[in-house]
């Protein structure tokens, strides 16, 4: 299995969500090592360069370069305030399945109000609704 080697400070970040993947080596760094399938859940720990709009469009080959390969994020901004920014296609991915998630629990969130309303209030079948309604 592959692994990369961090320093102890971050395990202590990362121990409590992958305990059982990381493995501390006898030395007096207190090394760890991650193994790469672990790793992948910590991606999210990245710097990410901001580039003013000129900066951006000078070396736009580059900056999709970084973020495609190197998996770097960059913020593009303009007179202080940020505007865009470009990310892996990876982030990309996980930001709309979040988001996708983010809509399912309010959907569900949602239903389940909608149940509780019509617990509470009673329902009434389709065809006397639609003998009120006038058809």
């Amino acid at each position: 299995m592959e692994a990369t080697l961090f320093s102890g400070w971050i395990y202590d970040t990362l121990q409590p969500f992958a305990a059982e993947a990381i493995h501390t080596l006898p030395n007096h760094h207190s090394c760890t090592i991650l193994p790469m399938s672990s790793y992948n859940l910590y991606e999210w720990y990245k710097t990410m360069t901001r580039l003013n709009v000129s900066k951006a469009r000078e070396e736009f080959p580059e900056v999709v370069n970084r973020a495609a390969y190197g998996k770097e994020r960059t913020i593009v901004s303009r007179r202080g305030k940020d505007l865009a920014a470009v990310i892996p296609m990876d982030d990309l991915r996980l930001l709309e399945r979040l988001a996708r998630e983010e809509m399912d629990r309010i959907d569900l969130e949602d239903a389940r109000a909608a149940l509780k309303e019509a617990e509470e209030k009673g329902t009434i079948p389709l065809r006397d609704l639609m003998r009120e309604l006038g058809d």
